[in-house]
């Protein structure tokens, strides 16, 4: 009996969990790695002055009718 694709998954997978708790745990006592995000100071980003403090959104969405189109489509029940 011979190692299958379904051990070598699991194997894998158990690699794969070890390796992210080591990671998680040098960076627990280690201290954060240096950051490349938000906060970095990496100065890559807009100043809080310049956008008021806010990015503008990316995409807007809304719920509900459109605008100027509020109130009951046509022969909704009701329309006499």
């Amino acid at each position: 009996m011979g190692i299958g694709g379904q051990d070598i998954a699991a194997i894998g997978l158990a690699v794969a969990a070890a390796g992210f708790l080591a990671r998680s745990g040098y960076r627990a006592v280690a201290g954060r790695l240096p950051a490349s995000g938000c906060g970095s100071g990496c100065g890559g980003c807009p100043s809080s002055g310049e956008s008021g403090g806010r990015a503008a959104p990316l995409v807007s969405l809304s719920i509900g009718p459109p605008p100027g189109k509020a109130g009951r489509a046509k022969g909704s029940p009701g329309d006499d």
